[in-house]
């Protein structure tokens, strides 16, 4: 974000943007879905608290497949975009180098799944999918 000139540390400091390691994170509790949904609402709380109207993430998942953690993580996705009790969007993003050891058609099936939306892009653009 530094090199796209964004004030990172005046956005930290104002509680606009939290950035939290992976190991914070979804591991914390050993990548339990309740554990990371109470995560969500703690900081919606916060952010509501703080006057700001939107509340927007986004997750990196390179770490459930660099930790062999794939089973957390379809778990982990089902159980997060189920109907919340706040509004949040987000946006989860998968590195399909990274996936390619997996079952890869089954693993996206199970991904695509559990979003409501999906965006996939490749060397020959993008493709929408509204579920």
């Amino acid at each position: 974000m530094k090199r796209f000139d964004i004030d990172v540390d005046s956005l930290e400091r104002s509680g606009a943007l939290h950035i939290v390691p992976s190991a914070e994170w979804y591991f914390k509790s050993g990548a339990s879905a309740n554990q990371g949904l109470k995560l969500w609402k703690d900081l919606y709380k916060e952010a509501a608290a703080k006057g700001f109207k939107r509340f927007r993430v986004t997750g990196e998942t390179a770490c459930f497949f660099q930790l062999g953690r794939v089973k957390g993580l379809l778990e982990y996705e089902r159980a997060l975009h189920r109907v919340l009790e706040f509004p949040m969007t987000a946006i989860c993003a998968y590195d399909s180098n990274l996936t390619a050891g997996e079952k890869t058609v089954e693993l996206y099936l199970e991904l695509i799944k559990s979003h409501s939306t999906v965006i996939l892009a490749g060397p020959q653009g993008a493709v929408v999918k509204s579920c």
